[in-house]
């Protein structure tokens, strides 16, 4: 019937949609910098919101590894979507100078548009670590802090920070943090 045809055509869009965007994730673990990097994402649906990435960028000369784990409100095609949408803004910006901060604050008033009136938002935990300096700046939007394990003392600490969740105020401005970090964390 044709009420079949059209939800097997909706079944193959939606798993068209979720290997697109599955495809958008690292495929492998980073090794760089005596860094060793690895993601994985367990989602519920078939498509989503979730994000994570990690890549090389230049900053100053030096090479710097980005982490980057967000998470769109809601599920599904929409969420999948404005993920997509975030994921490019980011990877166009980090192509340029600029801090932890200074990226957060250029990729958010774009994601702001792109959800005006939707009720949606994404939440970002953006890090850069310098292995030369043995330091990690990140900059927090509304999501949960990133860990940092010692296994000196067994214990974990929280990357915190202020920082509003992007699309939410296209004109906030937001902050970097930083910290040392040592062999073995």
């Amino acid at each position: 019937s044709a009420r079949t045809s059209q939800l097997q055509d909706m079944e193959k869009s939606m798993a068209l949609a979720s290997e697109v965007q599955r495809n958008l994730m690292p495929k492998d673990h980073l090794v760089a910098d005596g860094l060793e990097i690895a993601g994985k994402s367990q989602w519920c649906d078939d498509t989503g919101g979730d994000y994570y990435d990690f890549f090389i960028r230049q900053v100053g000369g030096q090479p710097h590894t980005g982490i980057v784990i967000g998470d769109v409100t809601g599920h599904g095609i929409p969420s999948a979507l404005l993920m997509t949408t975030a994921r490019g803004f980011l990877r166009e910006r980090i192509t340029a100078p600029g801090s932890t901060a200074a990226i957060m604050t250029d990729v958010n008033p774009h994601l702001a548009r792109d959800v005006d009136g939707t009720n949606r938002f994404m939440s970002m935990f953006y890090g850069e670590i310098d292995a030369a300096r043995r330091r990690i700046c990140w900059t927090r939007a509304g999501h949960d802090p990133a860990l940092i394990y010692d296994p000196a003392t067994d214990t974990f600490d929280e990357l915190k920070g202020q920082g509003l969740a992007l699309g939410l105020d296209d004109s906030f401005e937001y902050d970097s943090f930083h910290r040392r970090i040592e062999a073995g964390q």
